[in-house]
């Protein structure tokens, strides 16, 4: 997923203008300073300081919430989302609100190889929820224990979406729409941190502040990077999590099993999200990935006329070079609705540029 230009491209402007960090990317950067975690005697808020206590208190879950994007689609058009029609209410009975919503669950997990990351991670919540909810109900021996223990035991998982584009391109909330009604009525997600990739398979603000929070980040490895992932180590500043998200549940437990080494990962790698907006960082960053690599672009530029594919446009070369193992197509819009926007990406020798270009 591209930057926000207030977060990326404008911030280094201002940087290199003025030589100061906006205050936007400090704000997402320095999110543990906040006031939002609780003093685990006073119960008031304050700044997260690493203490036992404050790390201990953190919930056990790995939690993410964002937007029902479609993921690489050039690369994988096998993957997509449910489809409540098809893969969901042929395979209902409508006899109580738990069969439904264990017969939808048994439903997605048979078709789970098709899913996008984002609806495998929405599969992961409604199985450890419905899991949970038999585990109470097993072992609860009465109604006030099951309800204490609802109080008090959560899922391992909890990855809900907060919006979906609509078909005008709008981003829009799931809450109460007519898209996500029924999945809402069947108990399903609609809306540790877990980066989850979108439509270009990263989610660059969402990795920033994710690996800024104190908690410990699982990173979604995609076959796309963006520049920040070269400075990120795994095991040092992250857990990695694969594409598909199969390892997810063995990689939290191992968290769970191990919180001094879990505690270590997420202090490094709120360490390295301070660096990357400080004084000290946003220079190294502004002269290794945006300085150096423009240079070597405006140093490396041909003209088509001096090249073997004289007398054609420079789209009829992309779209002849592809195929060629120099290029390999990522994403291709239409242009035609504000989530479509006229940007082609590409592999080129493995690095991932946009080009800004419109194909009718």
């Amino acid at each position: 997923m591209s930057p926000k230009p207030v977060l990326h491209s404008k911030c280094y402007e201002r940087f290199a203008t003025n030589g100061a960090v906006c205050s936007e990317r400090k704000r997402l950067s320095r999110i543990g300073d906040n006031g939002l975690f609780q003093d685990p005697i006073t119960v008031q808020p304050k700044r997260f300081d690493w203490s036992s206590p404050m790390w201990d208190g953190l919930i056990p879950q790995v939690v993410w919430r964002g937007t029902d994007f479609m993921y690489l689609q050039t690369l994988y058009p096998e993957l997509g989302r449910p489809s409540l029609d098809s893969h969901i209410a042929p395979h209902l009975d409508r006899v109580s609100t738990i069969d439904l919503k264990k017969q939808g669950i048994d439903a997605l997990e048979s078709a789970k190889a098709g899913l996008v990351p984002r609806w495998k991670g929405v599969l992961h919540t409604a199985e450890a929820e419905l899991e949970l909810q038999e585990l109470i109900e097993q072992q609860g021996r009465n109604d006030h224990e099951k309800k204490r223990m609802r109080e008090d035991m959560l899922p391992w998982c909890n990855i809900k979406f907060s919006h979906f584009v609509n078909d005008e391109g709008v981003k829009s909330k799931t809450i109460g729409s007519k898209e996500y009604r029924m999945w809402e009525r069947m108990d399903f997600p609609a809306a540790d941190h877990i980066d989850l990739g979108g439509g270009g398979g990263t989610t660059w603000s969402g990795t920033i502040q994710k690996l800024a929070l104190p908690g410990l980040l699982f990173h979604h490895v995609t076959p796309t990077q963006d520049y920040i992932h070269r400075y990120m180590k795994p095991w040092k500043h992250y857990i990695p999590v694969a594409p598909d998200l199969r390892d997810l549940k063995d990689k939290f437990d191992w968290a769970e099993k191990h919180p001094n080494q879990a505690k270590n990962i997420a202090q490094a790698g709120t360490r390295l999200a301070r660096y990357w907006s400080s004084e000290k960082g946003m220079k190294a960053l502004l002269k290794k990935d945006i300085e150096e690599p423009m240079r070597a672009v405006l140093d490396a530029y041909v003209p088509v006329s001096k090249t073997e594919y004289k007398g054609k446009s420079w789209r009829k070369v992309i779209m002849e070079i592809e195929g060629e193992g120099m290029m390999l197509p990522i994403l291709k819009c239409t242009g035609f609705t504000a989530f479509s926007t006229v940007a082609s990406g590409y592999f080129i020798f493995g690095i991932y540029c946009s080009h800004f270009t419109r194909f009718t």
